[in-house]
């Protein structure tokens, strides 16, 4: 589990998990299990992040990706936070699709 301070002072208690996808998918999930506030007190709020295999072509790739520009974002989305919501912010970057 990691912590993170945002530039609010509100701290984030994240820890992240595979998420499951179909066996055929062409790409690999994770999911963001985020704590606002101290852990006992709030219940968890979940993020989604894909990555295609094109792009990873491993699964030890996709968690390097997983912890470096997807936490990095996850970070800005947070950063947003303000009376228990987060801003819906799409990443800068082409191919993207939010569900």
């Amino acid at each position: 589990m990691q912590e993170y301070t945002n530039k609010n002072g509100v701290k984030f208690f994240i820890e992240t998990a595979p998420a499951p996808v179909p066996k055929d998918a062409d790409y690999y999930g994770f999911s963001f299990h985020v704590i606002a506030g101290e852990t006992d007190n709030f219940p968890a709020k979940t993020y989604k992040a894909m990555i295609e295999k094109r792009i990873c072509q491993s699964e030890d790739q996709a968690y390097i990706w997983l912890n470096t520009k997807a936490l990095d974002f996850l970070k800005e989305v947070l950063d947003t936070y303000e009376n228990g919501q987060t801003l819906l912010l799409l990443p800068a970057s082409d191919g993207w699709w939010v569900i």
